[in-house]
């Protein structure tokens, strides 16, 4: 077993080196240009994109390498179990994954913790360990998709969504889903490594792990070729398409109007005096779009890819100032020189770490905000560089917190909390000697999780406030309402309206649910659980929900397809009766996906048992 796994590392090596030394090479050079470890979009999408495609080609070539004709017939006639031969291949990949992939970020990791005065923290060597996790995940699939008989087998690709989508709320709950995959698919690996490789996998544990996921991306395949080749295609072409034939009085006729003429059409059915003089207002007046996305705060240790800002940056002063996940506390270094200039916590400046104490640490990670500013979830601050100092410019209330960052428009600065919409004057948010109060503090007419999106109207005597989304009366009842605010700061309600009508049926609208009831409730209550604060819909949540009595039908109709369609399977295929149990078991669970995955993972034609002749055709013969 281990010279195996020997020999399979020595055909590889050069390969492994060079790509190590390629990606050093690569790492110095964008160090050069900025500093390595401030992430932006691109560069994480650039550096996954190229180590998981990397890592499957190995993968996938690896095994196929060895699927050559006479090559296989030798590898698993050697004495050893086939467990043990796939297991030393395993693990000979997994050891140039790592010195191709893994050791260049441990190695330009520690040149910056040691020859520079870069903040280098456990949660940095923690990427390097979660991004070759993810590359060894990949590579188990692409090894599995050579090894097992189906081509579906290439959807648990679906697997990095679950893993990469939602930002984990510790690190456990970071590596736990990865770790407990990898495992899964060395078990499947293990099991589809046998002499035969036309044969299917029929054991209930692995054809539960194996339908468990590729319902997963099957589920979301489903919804994007049966919606597009039964709905959106044949309206399209008949010219009878919702978003070409707006239909009054549905949230989509709302973005026939433009943002001057919206308030009319919101404000129809209401005859007021304010409303008519609001309508003839907005006609004139500047609109800006006020975001209310939730953004997550950071977390403490978390992956520095994550961050939303890598440093505060002042220019005048020449310095760049990191915080500190360990010490919590704003770490200083001179750009000039490279060295630390001084430490900043929450009570103010400090000379080193050395001196910081228990109450100059924050007990939370503050989000940083361009260049002298960052705020907790309670909290913004200030800092001026040049006079060595820390103001708390703006603090909330007690059960108030900021839901977003804040948002520079051109006559305020904007940012939402849980309960309200402030606007700041630009130049008082700037000013470094002053606290600031919100003008205007504007209350949101529903709960922040279902807020969607916010107009403001730039009025002569005040803002008109448009509040609209596709939640805003609750769950899937679109509306839209309107709100005075005068320069005194107060608010007066102006009208709404629900949109009542749909332009697409519950079937479209619902999809998901409509195709596999517990799937859509099983990644609600999973993305919810691993980030909390998104959006995702927790279980008490899911139970208040009442769907149209359309999407419950067609849902009982394909469920019920689902199960007669895996019983045909089952007697088609002669299935033992522990098979059975497991597919008609996985289709009422799954729905309709569950049965794809059930066609997906069985022959297409019936495999004929051979004859064994019986004693008196011998007999005769």
């Amino acid at each position: 077993m281990f010279e195996l796994a020997r020999s399979e590392f020595i055909r590889y090596q050069k390969w492994a080196f060079a790509i190590a030394v390629l990606l050093l090479a690569i790492f110095a050079f964008v160090n050069k240009i900025k500093p390595l470890l401030e992430n932006s979009v691109a560069q994480s999408a650039l550096v996954n994109l190229s180590y998981f495609g990397a890592s499957l080609l190995f993968g996938v070539l690896q095994m196929a390498m060895h699927k050559r004709t006479n090559h296989w017939t030798y590898l698993v006639h050697r004495p050893i179990s086939p467990a043990k031969i796939y297991f030393a291949l395993c693990g000979a990949g997994v050891v140039l994954l790592f010195i191709a992939l893994g050791l260049p970020w441990l190695i330009a990791m520690l040149g910056l913790d040691i020859f520079s005065e870069t903040l280098v923290e456990t949660r940095h060597y923690l990427h390097v360990a979660f991004l070759v996790f993810n590359a060894i995940l990949v590579f188990l699939i692409g090894n599995l998709i050579v090894l097992n008989a189906s081509y579906a087998i290439v959807g648990l690709l679906i697997l990095l969504v679950i893993i990469y989508v939602p930002i984990s709320s510790s690190i456990l709950m970071q590596f736990l889903p990865v770790i407990s995959l990898i495992f899964g698919l060395l078990y499947l690996n293990m099991k589809s490594f046998q002499p035969d490789l036309s044969r299917y996998l029929k054991q209930p544990f692995s054809l539960v792990l194996l339908s468990i996921p590729l319902s997963f991306a099957l589920w979301f395949l489903l919804l994007m070729i049966s919606t597009t080749s039964l709905y959106h295609l044949p309206k399209f072409i008949a010219g009878t398409h919702p978003d070409n034939n707006p239909v009054d009085n549905t949230y989509r006729y709302i973005w026939q109007y433009d943002e001057s003429e919206l308030p009319e059409y919101i404000l129809q059915d209401v005859n007021t005096p304010l409303a008519n003089n609001m309508i003839q207002q907005a006609k004139l007046a500047k609109v800006d779009y006020i975001s209310t996305d939730f953004w997550p705060f950071p977390r403490k240790n978390q992956l520095y890819v994550d961050d939303l800002q890598y440093a505060l940056t002042h220019k005048k002063t020449h310095s760049m100032w990191q915080f500190s996940h360990k010490d919590m506390v704003l770490v200083g270094v001179s750009k000039s020189t490279g060295k630390r200039v001084g430490v900043l916590g929450q009570q103010g400046f400090v000379e080193s770490l050395e001196k910081v104490t228990a109450q100059d640490r924050f007990k939370t990670v503050p989000f940083l905000l361009g260049e002298s500013h960052f705020m907790t979830r309670t909290k913004i601050y200030q800092v001026n560089f040049n006079e060595k100092s820390l103001s708390n410019k703006f603090s909330l209330t007690q059960g108030e917190f900021f839901i977003g960052i804040p948002k520079i428009h051109d006559n305020y600065i904007a940012v939402a909390t849980n309960q309200h919409i402030l606007l700041f004057d630009r130049s008082s948010y700037r000013d470094e000697y002053q606290q600031i109060q919100p003008d205007y503090r504007v209350p949101h007419p529903v709960s922040y999780e279902t807020l969607n999106a916010i107009n403001a109207y730039k009025l002569a005597d005040g803002y008109l406030f448009h509040y609209f989304g596709t939640r805003h009366f609750g769950f899937d009842r679109p509306g839209a309402q309107m709100f005075y605010v005068k320069l005194s700061g107060e608010t007066l309600y102006v009208g709404g309206r629900e949109f009542t009508s749909f332009s697409h049926p519950a079937w479209i609208r619902h999809g998901l649910f409509v195709f596999s009831p517990v799937l859509w409730g099983a990644q609600n209550i999973l993305f919810d659980y691993l980030e909390p604060d998104i959006g995702w819909l927790s279980y008490a949540e899911i139970r208040e929900i009442n769907f149209p009595q359309q999407a419950i039908t067609v849902a009982i109709v394909l469920h019920l397809i689902s199960f007669f369609g895996v019983i045909i399977m089952c007697r088609r295929h002669r299935m033992a009766p522990a098979q059975v149990a497991t597919w008609v078991s996985l289709c009422l669970f799954l729905g309709l996906p569950g049965l794809l995955t059930c066609i997906f993972l069985n022959p297409l034609r019936v495999e004929k048992k051979p004859i064994t002749p019986s004693a008196e055709s011998l007999a005769v013969i």
